[in-house]
């Protein structure tokens, strides 16, 4: 049996969607058994939205910020909630400089063990895999090997 898909491109229907994105990612549902683990967002100047086949549901984000890794929307990983802190703090001062947000996705700051998730993974991978930049062996961990043939 082939194994399930990991990444895969959006689907047509999806992009090509002119109405709600929450009803555009419900499309999706009828595929969810085809992916081993997916996150889709979807978005349009109606609104955004967010599917995964971990739970199969579609969830409406509300106007901010949202943060998403691996997970579900809003996890509260260290990674998501450094990255959405500082994504708050930038449009708090009303910043047009990108660059605060190149560093912020840059960081590769340690995470104190005390805060370390605990996703199933080994206590070494879990420290690579916390910043918002993962540098290190753990990205063997996660990368689909049939990507590479």
């Amino acid at each position: 049996m082939p194994s399930k898909a990991t990444i895969s491109p959006p689907p047509p229907r999806v992009l090509a969607a002119r109405d709600d994105p929450a009803l555009a990612l419900s499309t999706l549902r009828p595929d969810a058994d085809d992916y081993a683990g997916v996150n889709v967002l979807a978005g349009s100047a109606s609104g955004a939205a967010w599917w995964s086949n971990r739970g199969d549901v579609v969830q409406r984000i509300a106007p901010g910020v949202a943060g998403l890794s691996n997970a579900a929307l809003d996890t509260p990983w260290p990674k998501v909630q450094r990255a959405t802190g500082a994504m708050r703090a930038w449009s708090a001062r009303g910043a047009t400089d990108f660059e605060p947000l190149f560093a912020m996705l840059a960081d590769r700051s340690p995470v104190p063990e005390a805060a370390l998730p605990d996703t199933g993974v080994p206590r070494d991978c879990e420290r690579l895999l916390a910043t918002p930049f993962i540098v290190g062996g753990a990205i063997a961990y996660f990368m689909d090997p049939v990507a590479d043939r």
